[in-house]
């Protein structure tokens, strides 16, 4: 019985990207240009090893590869660390540049050359298809080289033209298509053709299987390469490529004499950053990746790089008595450069127009174009009344962390905000999203949960039925609450065509696409998510989670062992490392994971070194543990179903110890609180596969079998992918366990197929006891052979 604090299965399309809707934008100019991409090569390593002369070389590089595209007719028109992107009107004199600078250039760079369609910013900064490819052509170019595609060979004539020969046709690294790409011939002819080592080291690379996937193209996509997202080994990394148009908001400092204002600083600060995303032509760090930071760092470019931006907003809030001053400072990190600052002081009853105000001149200060439509969002003020103000932002802290007893108590304060200023529609709308939390999350799906999300969405509605908040919230009810995923998929599609910096609605685009079996389409939205959200370890859990459920281990381990790194004593993320070496056999390197980490009652971690025991078939000590984890977890008195899933661990691992008599205990106990459970929430699949699992393990088979069938007819896999696969994998094991192998094999064999969190692995099968009945059935033998469904 595996991992049965299973993720929630609460993350779970056509797809619309960054880029796509920059492009359907009729008053962004467009053109056809050549772009030259290039990088340092072995860049981290060169800084690592000495920064300051890395620094310096980059630095004296840039006057070389400027001098050299101004003498072919081009422009330098984005540079960020290490990367330069260049424009020219003409492919020849862009080809001419490339190996001009590939050769010249001291340290080596990388080079790639496409020409394609661009959408040219107000700064001159260009987006587009056309960028992307070149940068994805220069990722795969060894130092000292440069690649052309196809495009570009097709458009030159000459003695250039001639010495470009064809190295095949690539499949570009997070891209769908494949490109045919050119190298340079020497001038002078070199025996057997090209000089053996580059031959040799080309045809390694071209042979490298890379992964298959639709990943969007949009320029967001670049950006994820630029903090280290682009986890696909053995490609190179993408250099930064920041847009100018860029800035994350560091948390406000708070100088008022009460430091409980510290609350009030944060809804300013909040508010400003909100604002800053609904304008397009922004790119907007969310505040999940940056409320850790410090308010004044003194690393501010190292800060900037790691969240992939140019700019850097810096603030204050100072409150006494009705009296507040808003300073704040617009920084560009990579010169520590002023480019704006200004002071606000206002009355406590006029302070909320601030924050739009500030949104305006930021956009102005980086020459972003904000439309009509969105500078009347702008003008938009959450409320009037102060008191309703600081409710509101004490909730809003409350409901971003999503746990059952968080949302609780971002209820009360909404709840608050509303009473205070019935015609505060933003709180109504995050009201109505904390009860379709509680719902979704299975913990309270009620009646009286749903119609306190419906309510509250409907007093949302009516007092400003277009603001954006509001529209989101009738989404998440949509997907969360009626599980209308098709429905939720097309709400969320308009609003990020609105709203298209919202991290949430990217990755809620993700959610719904894993749900609906598109999975592809998913990992492209969670990474347009990460993009904007780059330091919040649940976008990068979310993604790792995706990666597991398709079984692709092999970039599920970099991106947690990278997660790691930054967050190593994340509990969520040393779980899923263990149940990454579970699912692949690895029982030794899973020890040594869980080794010295202590879970807590309702952690996901209880039920993976539960799991641990289980397929290591050793049962002391776990025992122990579970029975402390339950003792605390009744002192606590938490709600929730943290003791069902303790008890039904334990019941299965004192079955399995010999202890019948401790094991019946346990799973009465689980009993006794499913099925007080089920009253409140009949339809509920979770706790129907709850049912399986405990009548399974009380030896009631009648009842065991029933209550697995109606877990998966409630959530079938046409109707949920990713829940649905999993209630399928209880019901195999279910069937498994009692000897039904005329049921259990043809269902482990599809799952094997399937995706599912966890996924089923040939490694399990071995391992696992749950499937000892079925060992020495030739069926089941077979699929132990197959293999190959792990990598």
């Amino acid at each position: 019985m595996p991992f049965l604090a299973r993720a929630r299965v609460s993350f779970p399309c056509y797809r619309v990207t960054r880029e796509e809707t920059l492009l359907t934008d009729t008053a962004a100019p467009r053109r056809l240009a050549t772009i030259v991409a290039l990088d340092v090569a072995g860049y981290s390593a060169r800084t690592e090893a000495d920064e300051a002369k890395t620094t310096a070389e980059v630095a004296a590089l840039r006057a070389v590869i400027e001098t050299i595209a101004t003498r072919h007719a081009g422009r330098v028109f984005n540079t960020a660390g290490d990367g330069f992107m260049l424009e020219f009107g003409s492919s020849l004199s862009a080809v001419e540049s490339a190996f001009e600078l590939a050769e010249k250039c001291d340290p080596k760079v990388r080079v790639g050359v496409h020409l394609g369609d661009v959408v040219v910013q107000p700064n001159g900064d260009l987006l587009g298809h056309g960028v992307n490819v070149a940068a994805r052509l220069m990722a795969q170019a060894e130092p000292g080289s440069a690649l052309v595609s196809a495009d570009v060979r097709r458009t030159i004539r000459g003695p250039l033209a001639e010495r470009l020969q064809s190295r095949g046709t690539i499949k570009l690294n997070k891209m769908a298509e494949a490109v045919e790409v050119f190298a340079l011939l020497p001038s002078a002819p070199v025996r057997g053709g090209l000089h053996g080592g580059v031959r040799d080291l080309w045809a390694r690379r071209s042979s490298r299987p890379v992964k298959r996937a639709a990943f969007a193209a949009g320029a967001l996509a670049v950006v994820v390469a630029a903090i280290g997202l682009l986890w696909f080994p053995p490609q190179p990394t993408l250099a930064p490529l920041v847009p100018e148009a860029s800035v994350a908001v560091l948390p406000f400092e708070n100088l008022s004499a009460e430091k409980d204002n510290a609350f009030f600083a944060a809804g300013i600060q909040d508010e400003i950053l909100t604002q800053l995303t609904k304008i397009g032509s922004l790119k907007v760090i969310s505040r999940t990746s940056t409320a850790h930071l410090v308010s004044r760092p003194t690393n501010l470019r190292e800060i900037a790089l790691k969240l992939g931006v140019a700019n850097v907003l810096e603030g204050s809030v100072q409150r006494e008595g009705d009296a507040v001053r808003v300073n704040v400072q617009l920084i560009k990190a990579a010169t520590d450069r002023h480019l704006w600052a200004e002071n606000y002081d206002r009355k406590l009853d006029n302070i909320f127009s601030v924050q739009s105000e500030i949104a305006i001149a930021i956009a102005r200060a980086l020459s972003a174009r904000v439309t009509g439509a969105e500078k009347k969002e702008l003008e938009g003020k959450l409320t009037g009344n102060s008191q309703a103000y600081d409710a509101y932002i004490r909730g809003m802290a409350f409901l971003r962390k999503s746990s059952g007893d968080d949302l609780r108590n971002a209820q009360e304060y909404l709840q608050r905000a509303v009473r205070l200023d019935p015609g505060f529609a933003a709180a109504w709308a995050q009201l109505s999203r904390a009860h379709s939390n509680l719902y979704f999350s299975q913990s309270d799906a009620t009646p009286g949960r749903r119609e306190a999300a419906l309510k509250t969405l409907g007093e949302a509605l009516r007092l400003q039925p277009n603001r954006l908040e509001v529209l989101v919230a009738e989404a998440f009810f949509q997907y969360r609450v009626e599980r209308d995923y098709e429905g939720a998929r097309k709400r969320f599609e308009r609003l990020n065509g609105r709203w298209a910096g919202n991290a949430e609605i990217l990755a809620a685009l993700g959610y719904i696409a894993r749900r609906q079996g598109r999975w592809d389409d998913s990992m492209a939205y969670l990474e347009q998510s990460l993009a904007v959200d780059p330091l919040y370890p649940s976008r990068r859990r979310l993604v790792a989670d995706l990666l597991i459920a398709r079984r692709d281990f092999a970039n599920a381990m970099p991106l947690l062992n990278e997660a790691m790194n930054i967050w190593p004593d994340d509990l969520q993320f040393i779980e899923r490392l263990a149940k990454v070496h579970q699912l692949r056999g690895e029982l030794d390197q899973a020890d040594a994971v869980l080794k010295g980490v202590t879970p807590k009652p309702g952690d996901e971690l209880a039920s993976t070194t539960a799991y641990q025991a289980v397929l290591r078939r050793r049962h002391d000590g776990t025992v122990e543990l579970l029975e402390d984890l339950l003792k605390r977890d009744h002192l606590a008195g938490s709600p929730g179903r943290t003791s069902i899933e303790l008890n039904l661990n334990l019941g299965n691992l004192k079955r399995l110890a010999g202890d019948t008599a401790g094991a019946t205990i346990a799973n009465n106990h689980a009993l006794e609180e499913l099925l007080e459970e089920l009253k409140a929430q009949p339809d509920s699949s979770d706790i129907l596969a709850y049912l399986a699992w405990a009548y399974c393990g009380l030896g009631d088979r009648t009842e065991a079998m029933k209550y697995a069938d109606l877990a998966v007819e409630r959530t079938p896999v046409s109707k949920d992918a990713l829940a649905g696969a999993y209630f399928e994998d209880v019901r195999s094991r279910v069937w498994a366990r009692l000897g039904d192998r005329e049921r259990a094999i043809p269902a482990i064999e599809r799952l094997l197929k399937t995706p599912s969190l966890p996924p089923l692995t040939v490694e399990i099968l071995k391992l696992d006891p749950d499937f000892d009945l079925l060992r020495g059935d030739q069926r089941f033998e077979e699929l132990l052979r197959g293999g190959g469904d792990s990598n």
